[in-house]
């Protein structure tokens, strides 16, 4: 009999609660059943391919919207503990995710069946879906910045790999559990399955860039190099890359209340860019 404790922090569009069964603890998720037949694909995916998994409940009877998880004690996040040897260990353990290939960008549906997604569309779609937010919002956006932004996608949709890696979508540090000495992926995005992988690393350098613009401290920018070093292999050609993803991702996040700076990080890329 499943005992439910109390809830536990989660991400905007689903709930999440301890819950018992036996002796044993599970993280219990609910959400819209396509996340949770993402979460569920995710999970096997990078444990079908070697790498740390939070294992999965199967025995229990659930409606398509749950998914019962391994709960990790304290569930400490990778965001509260970087240093630059976890960013290091985070990039080797990305790069590894990143190595499960698909031969083209996919989405997945309800009932965890994959589609063929094409790349520049889903990042137009981006696009025009911060556009909306920031209108709703109200936020005061520069037309300029609006202009840059198009032709900044237009780059990227000219740029789509020919090869696409399982993607998380939403892989900021807080997104990242630790066991022990092991960094678990968790709270996949549901938008995204396969793509560029350099669409993830565009959330890495998000996340050290927020709080480098917040702090002005370099130890943010060294651990993003520390980072890249234990993802190893990139060229400065995907390293602008990469600085281009993370530039439309603060656009399409603006306005944010748990990322007030991120008109400044794309001020501080675009300054980057011009040097």
């Amino acid at each position: 009999m499943m005992e439910i404790l109390h809830p536990l922090s989660g991400s905007h569009s689903s709930q999440v609660d301890l819950v018992r069964i036996g002796q044993t603890f599970w993280v219990r998720k609910t959400a819209l059943p396509q996340e949770i037949a993402n979460e569920r694909a995710f999970v096997h995916a990078i444990s079908k391919a070697g790498l740390i998994a939070l294992q999965e409940n199967t025995e229990e009877v659930l409606p398509p919207n749950q998914i019962l998880l391994e709960y990790v004690q304290g569930s400490p996040v990778l965001g509260d503990h970087l240093t630059e040897q976890t960013a290091y260990a985070w990039g080797k353990m990305t790069r590894a995710m990143h190595a499960v290939k698909f031969a083209e960008a996919t989405t997945m549906d309800v009932d965890g069946t994959k589609h063929t997604l094409d790349w520049g569309s889903f990042l137009e779609g981006l696009l025009r879906y911060g556009v909306k937010r920031q209108k709703k919002s109200e936020a005061l956006v520069p037309t300029s910045l609006l202009t840059d932004m198009e032709k900044l996608l237009q780059t990227l949709v000219e740029q789509t790999p020919c090869e696409f890696s399982l993607l998380h979508g939403d892989y900021h540090s807080n997104n990242v559990l630790i066991r022990g000495e092991q960094l678990i992926p968790f709270d996949k995005a549901s938008d995204v399955f396969s793509g560029d992988a350099l669409y993830d690393l565009g959330f890495v350098l998000l996340d050290f860039l927020e709080s480098f613009v917040t702090t002005q401290d370099p130890k943010e920018l060294m651990m993003y190099d520390a980072f890249c070093t234990g993802y190893g292999g990139l060229s400065e050609e995907q390293g602008r890359r990469i600085e281009q993803y993370a530039r439309l991702l603060a656009f399409v996040r603006f306005p944010s209340p748990f990322q007030p700076n991120l008109l400044e990080v794309i001020r501080y890329l675009e300054e980057k860019d011009r040097c």
